[in-house]
C-alpha cells in the first residue's frame, strides 16, 4: 500500500489550527481530538513508529506533571509539562513536515499564503 502525501500547505495549515482551537474551546475532549486528528495524519502518512514514540515522550511529560501535581514540587514544572502535553499534537506534525518534505515543497506551499517572499 502507498503511503499517502499530504500537501504542505494543508498541514501548516492544520499546525495553526490546533493550538487556536485549543484556545478557544479549553477541554480535555479538543486535547484528545487534537491527539487523534495528528496521529490519524500520521498513520496514513506511513509513520507508525513515530506515533509509538510520541507516546513514549507523552507518558514521560504525563508522569512529570502528575507527579509534580501530587506532590506539589514545582508549579512552573508543572505548567511546563502541561503546555508541552497540550502542544504535543502540533509537534507531531511539524516533526513530519521537517523529515518528510523538502524545503522546496514546504515554500511552494506557503506560496499559496503569499509567504514566500518574506522567508
Amino acid at each position: 500500500m502507498k503511503n499517502f502525501r499530504f500537501d504542505a500547505l494543508t498541514l501548516i495549515l492544520i499546525n495553526a489550527i490546533m493550538p487556536v482551537m485549543c484556545a478557544i474551546f479549553p477541554s480535555q475532549k479538543m486535547v484528545a481530538l487534537t491527539y487523534i486528528m495528528a496521529s490519524l495524519i500520521l498513520v496514513v502518512s506511513g509513520n507508525i513508529r513515530r506515533i509509538f514514540k510520541v507516546i513514549c515522550v507523552v507518558a514521560v511529560f504525563l508522569a512529570i506533571y502528575l507527579i509534580n501535581e501530587y506532590y506539589g514540587f514545582s508549579a512552573i514544572l508543572a505548567a511546563w509539562a502541561r503546555m508541552m502535553l497540550l502542544f504535543m499534537p502540533c509537534f507531531m506534525i511539524a516533526a513530519l513536515l521537517i523529515t518528510e518534505y523538502k524545503s522546496s515543497e514546504v515554500l511552494s506551499g506557503l506560496q499559496g499564503l503569499g509567504y514566500q517572499r518574506y522567508l
